[in-house]
């Protein structure tokens, strides 16, 4: 055979290859993936919506896993790991029974930034491999349902700024993966489960501007991983317990604008890692325990408008304090205008 013919038949080999592979791999995705988005899709039909616009190649003889905004593994399986719609100007509601939820295979789940975008969750038999799930800044509502703990590989869920409302379940104790939970922005009421104290992995809590009330639980001192709380603008009230102390891997903590009272416990001493440290507008009380002189990591101190008398210990800044706006001193930035000294 001369090479003319060798290459003419290994060019013929070759199409036959790329004709085999775009019929077998020209759609990834399989029935039972696509179904579940067309279904999603059809709660946007309005064709002057943007939405509607952002979802127009979403259609059933195309393959999903190319579709805007919806990833698929890449074992080349076909299966919808991730739909990523943030910010898209959704406009519609997604009901508890959508099988949006139920993907088998979806590990990302992310609506945030869509205002206008109503929902809620299943209520029960939810159950799927979400590792992110964020619906932060819309308009989703109703209770978080017990069914949330269902989800044991979460790592980050953000329910911030949306119209959820009522207590915050038990079942948020079973995240055991968690690392990031933000239910911020006047989402939740009353109390902070004690199950909050179960996220033993839990790097980032965020409760700031919420209604919760009453006192912190002590279970927050078994979160030993966490390097950001945030409690600040909310109904907390009573002793912030002496549990705090263990959380020594924090480096930011936010307790500004809060109903606690009495004194800072001497715990705070223990939190070696912290940098900031924001306590202005609260009603605590009495003199700053001198352990807050432990904290050499300390760059920002804000006391302003607080009921603290005395002076800042010496370790940390100055025994004669000058209630003024601000006052570096040491490295550390104080703030302490107004104070009752």
């Amino acid at each position: 055979m001369g090479w003319l013919s060798r290459c003419c038949y290994q060019l013929v080999l070759l199409q036959l290859f790329l004709l085999h592979f775009s019929l077998t791999h020209s759609k990834l995705c399989s029935n039972d993936q696509a179904s579940p988005l067309l279904q999603f899709k059809q709660l946007f039909t309005d064709t002057s919506n943007y939405s509607a616009r952002y979802m127009e190649h979403w259609k059933e003889d195309t393959d999903c896993c190319s579709w805007n905004g919806v990833t698929c593994d890449d074992m080349g399986k076909g299966h919808v790991t991730g739909l990523h719609l943030s910010g898209g100007y959704l406009n519609g509601t997604i009901p508890s029974n959508a099988t949006l939820f139920l993907l088998p295979y979806l590990q990302v789940l992310n609506l945030s930034s869509n205002h206008d975008l109503k929902g809620s969750f299943p209520e029960a038999n939810w159950s799927n491999p979400l590792q992110i799930l964020d619906v932060s800044f819309t308009s989703f509502s109703g209770r978080l349902p017990d069914s949330i703990g269902n989800l044991k590989s979460l790592t980050h869920l953000d329910v911030s700024c949306t119209k959820f409302s009522g207590r915050l379940p038990d079942s948020i104790g079973n995240l055991k993966s968690l690392t990031h939970l933000d239910v911020s922005c006047f989402s939740f009421s009353g109390r902070l489960p004690d199950s909050i104290g179960n996220l033993k992995s839990l790097t980032h809590l965020d409760v700031s501007a919420s209604r919760f009330l009453g006192r912190l639980p002590d279970s927050i001192g078994n979160l030993k991983s966490l390097t950001h709380l945030d409690v600040s603008v909310s109904k907390f009230s009573g002793r912030l317990p002496d549990s705090i102390g263990n959380l020594k891997s924090l480096t930011h903590f936010y307790v500004s604008d809060t109903s606690f009272s009495g004194r800072l416990p001497d715990s705070i001493g223990n939190l070696k890692s912290l940098t900031h440290l924001y306590v202005y507008y609260t009603s605590f009380s009495g003199r700053l325990p001198d352990s807050i002189g432990n904290l050499k990591s300390l760059t920002q101190l804000d006391l302003q408008n607080c009921k603290f008398i005395g002076s800042v210990p010496a370790s940390i800044g100055t025994n004669r304090v000058e209630w003024s706006e601000r006052q570096q001193s040491k490295g550390v930035l104080i703030y302490v205008r107004a104070c009752d000294a």
